[in-house]
């Protein structure tokens, strides 16, 4: 069926009862990727859905995000795939109208479901538990490197989770903040390095590293990435890379809490 004669409300309320679903509500990134791709097509935007505009406006990148560098937005459109194609296996078995983002886009498509294709069995609880979706994929590539750093940040991160920062002074004109609104606070992370070097390999890898660290990153939803021109993020990751040697570089490794300045 055309489009065009799809009800913008009907999309809507399929759109509700996915973001409901276990797989979005526990992936913030992933509902609001996929809202605001829906949202922008049914405005009649489509055109204006591209990986730069996902990223400045969804990911809170700077307005200096290459897309033909960093693959964040190609990355989180193979996992926004993956989720959509296991409800409609699932909790969205009997759906007749499905949202689907092909390969080589980012723009939804809303295609009317043959009565084959919607299962008249009843399907899965619709509330799966965060525990029975499916692993996250592995990446296709790993660097050494970029496991051990990954190690380093969840256990400072977990570390600090434990531990309050560094904090003003509470008076009665400046109160501690309540423990439910410090946990609902989304914490954000940006990853930048220095290359110590005019050496272009030096830089190129620099920029490499970059990329895959903050890819990775972007697979999980604690912390989320961001760039660091858009916002004060809550930490700062940032790796400085040294000549070594022959073919061989020296990385080091620095994870900053920025509001208190404290060295992870």
């Amino acid at each position: 069926m055309d489009e065009s004669q799809i009800d913008p409300a009907e999309v809507r309320e399929v759109l509700e009862r996915i973001l409901r679903h276990s797989e979005f509500a526990s992936s913030p990134r992933l509902a609001a990727f996929l809202r605001f791709v829906v949202a922008e097509t049914l405005e009649g935007r489509a055109s204006k859905v591209k990986a730069y505009s996902i990223a400045t406006t969804v990911f809170g990148r700077g307005e200096s995000f290459d897309p033909q560098t960093n693959p964040v937005v190609r990355v989180e459109a193979m996992r926004l795939r993956q989720s959509l194609g296991h409800y409609y296996e699932t909790a969205g078995a009997r759906e007749t109208l499905e949202i689907r983002i092909g390969r080589g886009s980012y723009v939804p498509e809303f295609i009317r479901r043959r009565p084959s294709d919607a299962i008249s069995a009843d399907p899965p609880d619709a509330t799966l538990s965060p525990a029975a979706a499916p692993p996250p994929r592995p990446a296709p590539w790993a660097y050494p490197v970029i496991a051990a750093l990954g190690l380093a940040l969840a256990a400072s991160l977990a570390t600090l989770a434990l531990r309050p920062a560094a904090e003003a002074p509470r008076t009665a004109a400046n109160p501690a903040p309540a423990r439910e609104a410090i946990s609902t606070l989304p914490p954000t992370i940006a990853v930048l390095t220095v290359t110590n070097s005019a050496d272009p390999v030096l830089k190129a890898f620099g920029q490499d590293l970059a990329n895959r660290l903050e890819t990775a990153l972007s697979r999980f939803d604690f912390p989320a990435v961001v760039g660091e021109a858009s916002a004060p993020p809550t930490y700062r990751l940032a790796a400085a890379i040294r000549p070594g040697g022959e073919n061989r570089a020296n990385v080091d490794v620095k994870l900053t809490h920025v509001a208190s300045s404290t060295i992870l």
